[in-house]
């Protein structure tokens, strides 16, 4: 363990972990914005083809065949076209204009206007899911002996510790 500790300290040691680091953070970057050009590039198709005003309908037919064609989910090529006809001078001009802190996800939600799929995850402690119980069997008794019989029969949540 002490070997261990003083490998850490040592300046190779720190310049390795800085080196790695680094080229992970411009691997991700690349991959992301690889991702985010695609998108551009999918939209900048879509909405160039000569036939994609013809065969757009309000029923989205079209649209529906070539993302299940594609394998992508229908939002996603209307948000690709939506983003090539916001940024239609290319990739670097959202770049510029949006910042490098970006991803798909990201431009999705705070600039094409998707709310995020995933919903926030809500956590209760113990102590305030069983206050929660309480209250609301206390609420629903008018006396303290019609409490204590609603409490016994009312079947109580079953808590994960």
């Amino acid at each position: 363990m002490n070997e261990l500790i003083t490998i850490q300290s040592t300046e190779h040691y720190q310049q390795l972990v800085e080196d790695c680091k680094s080229i992970l953070i411009e691997k991700i970057f690349r991959a992301k914005m690889e991702v985010i050009e695609a998108k551009w590039e999918v939209g900048q198709r879509i909405s160039t083809d000569n036939k994609f005003e013809e065969y757009s309908t309000e029923s989205g037919d079209f649209i529906k065949q070539l993302a299940k064609d594609l394998k992508v989910s229908r939002s996603d090529l209307y948000d690709s076209v939506k983003f090539y006809k916001m940024f239609p001078d290319g990739v670097s001009t959202a770049i510029d204009s949006l910042g490098k802190n970006l991803s798909w996800t990201k431009l999705r939600v705070k600039y094409l206007g998707k709310r995020a799929t995933k919903e926030p995850e809500v956590r209760y402690t113990i102590e305030e899911v069983e206050n929660a119980y309480h209250t609301y069997i206390a609420d629903s008794a008018k006396t303290f002996e019609e409490f204590k019989i609603i409490l016994e029969s009312v079947e109580r949540p079953k808590l994960r510790r």
